[in-house]
């Protein structure tokens, strides 16, 4: 029992590492979101969802049917399926990204006006444009690639690349956003930023086999990898639409309260989510 003890706090020790430095630099981005004024606030509210959703869908949601599909692989001895469903996990994480950055980037004011009102979109729309449109596609491939170290049996090797992205955000959010003068989309640049940075290294060690396997991606596609990943993905993202739904149709609900009340809510929002 003692042994069974030992393992699951050696598996549950660097996720737990995670969600601890993520919880104190997203409460550090609202300290900072909040200290740009009260139309940044609600800006930074009503964006908060969907910046919500694409964390959860690329990590919990449809990262857990990466971990689990690589994780059976290598369970049931298929070292080359394992291999082969990291593309299949890549060209998930790259369309996913994509999406978000087409629609969040592309039509920020459109989308976020509909939600919260012109004044809070107006505020939002630059922050939109960098976060989703510069960061979108590598935070689903920094997580993606988590995912597969994670299925591996690599988490601590995971939590150190994603422990150093979550301690730098804040640092360089505050430096974007008031040093620097850009304000809240600063805060977007370097959210983008160190997800480039994660996203890049995450590549180079799962690349390099860090995952305990090296990746084959020069193959062609196959739709029974792509259900493998997606038929535990799909159902969790969905999961994680509906709880993001219901913030998004109350901050639609609150804008007729004014952009006071829509930046109050993003903030018991964002700690009712961490």
């Amino acid at each position: 029992m003692r042994e069974l003890l030992r393992r699951i706090l050696v598996l549950a020790a660097p996720t737990s590492l995670i969600a601890f430095l993520q919880a104190g630099a997203q409460l550090i981005e609202t300290w900072l979101a909040a200290r740009q004024g009260t139309a940044a606030l609600a800006g930074w509210a009503v964006v908060l969802p969907f910046a919500l959703l694409l964390q959860q869908m690329s990590t919990g949601a449809m990262g857990g049917g990466v971990v689990s599909a690589i994780a059976r692989a290598l369970g049931a001895g298929k070292r080359e399926e394992a291999s082969s469903l990291v593309l299949h996990a890549l060209i998930i994480a790259i369309t996913a990204g994509l999406v978000f950055a087409v629609a969040m980037a592309g039509f920020p004011r459109g989308i976020l006006g509909a939600v919260a009102g012109q004044t809070a979109a107006d505020a939002a729309a630059t922050y939109a444009i960098w976060l989703f449109g510069a960061g979108a596609v590598p935070a689903w491939l920094a997580n993606t690639l988590a995912s597969v170290l994670r299925g591996g049996g690599r988490h601590a090797l995971a939590a150190r690349v994603l422990a150093l992205m979550w301690i730098a955000f804040p640092i360089l959010a505050w430096a974007l956003a008031e040093p620097a003068g850009m304000g809240l989309a600063g805060i977007g640049a370097a959210l983008a930023a160190v997800s480039w940075g994660a996203a890049l290294a995450m590549a180079w060690v799962v690349l390099r086999g860090g995952a305990g396997f090296v990746p084959m991606l020069r193959i062609r596609p196959s739709r029974a990898l792509f259900v493998r990943i997606l038929s535990v993905g799909l159902v969790a993202c969905a999961l994680a639409s509906v709880a993001n739904l219901t913030t998004i149709l109350v901050t639609a609900e609150l804008r007729h309260y004014g952009t006071a009340a829509v930046a109050a809510y993003g903030i018991s929002a964002r700690l009712e989510f961490l």
